[in-house]
C-alpha cells in the first residue's frame, strides 16, 4: 500500500506549478505528506486554502484498504466545490482522462481536457 500511496501523492501534486493565485482549484487526496506539501506551496506561491479541495483516498466504509476509483474521487471533489464556482465554465484537466471520467463531466456540464482513450495506465517509471 505505501508505493501505491507515494504514486498517488506524486501524480497529484505534479500540477502544483500549474495552480494560479486565486483563480485555479486543485483536487488533493487527504494524505499528511500531502497537505504538509500543500500548505508549504500555497504559502510560498501565494495560493488561497480555498483552491485545494481535497478527495479521500480510500473507499468510504467496510472496503478498508481499497483505493478509491476516480470516479469516486471526482465525484466528491464536485460535491465540494463552492457554490460560486458552479455558475461558471470550469475545464476539467485530469491526470488521466478515461471515458468514465469523460461521461461523468459530461454529466456535471464540464468540459475536460485531455484523450479520452482508455490508454493503459501504467507505473510511474514503466512508461
Amino acid at each position: 500500500a505505501w508505493a501505491w500511496l507515494d504514486e498517488l501523492a506524486e501524480r497529484c501534486t505534479r500540477c502544483l506549478p500549474g495552480v494560479r493565485p486565486g483563480l485555479d482549484l486543485v483536487a488533493l487526496p487527504r494524505l499528511a505528506e500531502v497537505e504538509e506539501l500543500w500548505a508549504a506551496w500555497a504559502e510560498q506561491q501565494g495560493l488561497s486554502q480555498w483552491q485545494a479541495l481535497w478527495f479521500d483516498h480510500l473507499v468510504a466504509p467496510g472496503a478498508e484498504g481499497a483505493s478509491t476509483p476516480p470516479e469516486a474521487a471526482f465525484e466528491e471533489v464536485m460535491a465540494s466545490l463552492p457554490n460560486h464556482f458552479l455558475s461558471r465554465k470550469l475545464l476539467f484537466y485530469p491526470m488521466y482522462l478515461t471515458t468514465e471520467m469523460a461521461a461523468a463531466c459530461g454529466r456535471r456540464g464540464l468540459t475536460p481536457v485531455g484523450d479520452a482513450e482508455d490508454h493503459p495506465i501504467c507505473r510511474l517509471g514503466e512508461a
